[in-house]
């Protein structure tokens, strides 16, 4: 393995020039003014941890071939594969082939725990952090619980920015280790988790929507249900600016379903004579009338015309969500 010192580039045989300050001290501290690590909410089980072996494609390479030769940005050429940018690849998928594609352009390190990762240099720690901020920006991790998975990056983002500016383009980044091995995966690993939980509303031969993952939160059961539609049918936008899918009689019938019974599970999980089940049972009242009028067009109309009151609907859902939450978690608190 080479070592730890500034090595020319395989492909241009740049000058062996260190930057000032290079190499960093043990342990790659943190640039002043930033976190010592970003406050990521816990990394999920999903996925597994890399290397993987599957073969991948040089994302920094135009026409994904491998073959065009390595330029950087003091000559304003920049080579980037536009498919990589626009088409939304997964975002573990977008890390590993990143990853695994500067291991073979780039010298290989080695972390204290014996994980592999490329010596980028400071030019490539910025195209891919704009690769995996465009994934987070992607419209299907709207409505995703990602407040604090937002934050940790945009502290991730503000230190490569720090770190960049006193490092020349073509020099080795000297965060490495952290940036690959715990910013950039930290949110591979949070984004591919919530495609995995969506990935798990799968419509059945009879064509009703069912559930298969995690159902303990009805808030990120709705965002959920809402993110599969929106990837499936037109999405409109109320007068509010506000979005929702144009679903069919047949959706909103499913949707009714999924959401009544959220409610019965929960209004059998609650003690009758409890204040938190009087204030639900307000919210239940809203409800109703919104799910009964979905069923009547069910009974009545194609199930595959359009639903009419789309937006109410959405709402609706939305609103009784929010409370099913807020009772759950009450009452988890009484009986803890």
């Amino acid at each position: 393995m080479p070592g730890a010192g500034y090595v020319a580039d395989r492909r241009t045989h740049a000058p062996a020039v260190a930057p000032p300050g290079y190499p960093p001290a043990p342990g790659y501290p943190p640039a002043p003014g930033y976190p010592a690590a970003p406050a990521y909410p816990p990394i999920p089980s999903y996925p597994p941890t890399y290397p993987a072996t599957d073969p991948f494609v040089d994302p920094m390479v135009y026409d994904g071939s491998g073959d065009v030769e390595w330029t950087y940005d003091d000559d304003a050429a920049a080579y980037v594969d536009p498919s990589w940018l626009a088409s939304g690849n997964p975002a573990w998928d977008l890390w590993q082939g990143m990853v695994g594609s500067y291991l073979e352009t780039r010298n290989a390190l080695v972390s204290e725990t014996g994980e592999s990762f490329p010596e980028t240099t400071a030019g490539d720690v910025k195209r891919a952090s704009l690769l995996l901020s465009r994934e987070l920006c992607l419209p299907r991790y709207d409505f995703a619980d990602l407040a604090a998975t937002r934050a940790a990056w945009r502290d991730a983002l503000a230190r490569v920015h720090v770190v960049c500016a006193a490092v020349p383009w073509s020099a080795p980044y000297p965060e490495n280790e952290r940036f690959w091995l715990t910013d950039a995966r930290a949110l591979a690993q949070r984004l591919a988790a919530i495609d995995q939980r969506r990935n798990a509303l799968v419509g059945t031969v009879g064509g009703v929507l069912t559930i298969l993952g995690d159902r303990s939160d009805p808030v990120t059961t709705w965002q959920d249900v809402r993110a599969f539609y929106m990837q499936r049918r037109l999405v409109k936008t109320d007068t509010r600016g506000w979005r929702y899918p144009e679903t069919t009689v047949q959706d909103a019938r499913d949707l009714v379903h999924v959401f009544d019974t959220e409610v019965n599970e929960t209004v059998g999980s609650l003690p009758a004579d409890a204040p938190i089940t009087r204030w639900l049972a307000g919210h239940l009242r809203r409800w109703r009338p919104v799910a009964d009028a979905a069923k009547a067009y069910a009974r009545d109309d194609d199930p595959e015309a359009t639903y009419p009151d789309n937006a109410r609907l959405w709402q609706a859902a939305r609103k009784i969500a929010i409370a099913l939450s807020a009772a759950k978690k009450i009452a988890g608190e009484v009986t803890s």
